[in-house]
């Protein structure tokens, strides 16, 4: 017998604080957060300036690619960039980790 999925929901929501979805991709909301908007707002507002350590990318790309590309959460309020089966990445060889600040 299977759960209701209401009852699934809930207890996702209890033990992350809740899914967001972006580009058909869905992601754990970070702590305190309720409303997916609030990332999505957060990821649109991105600039270059906040890329200053990409690799292979420019900054004005890597804000594109973050745009449309999966973001895969990593850790509370920490999420990755997977683009074209790509994860972006920083300088000095590391996947880059996006951290969300509000």
């Amino acid at each position: 017998m299977s759960a209701p999925l209401g009852l699934v929901k809930q207890a996702v929501n209890d033990v992350t604080g809740g899914v967001g979805m972006k580009n058909e991709q869905n992601y754990f909301l970070p702590p305190g957060v309720t409303d997916s908007d609030d990332v999505d707002d957060w990821i649109e507002n991105l600039t270059s300036e906040d890329f200053p350590n990409v690799s292979g990318v420019t900054a004005d790309e890597a804000v594109d690619i973050v745009n449309r590309g999966q973001i895969i959460s990593v850790g509370e309020g920490k999420y990755q960039v997977i683009y074209q089966g790509r994860r972006l990445t920083s300088t000095d060889g590391t996947a880059l980790v996006l951290e969300y600040t509000k």
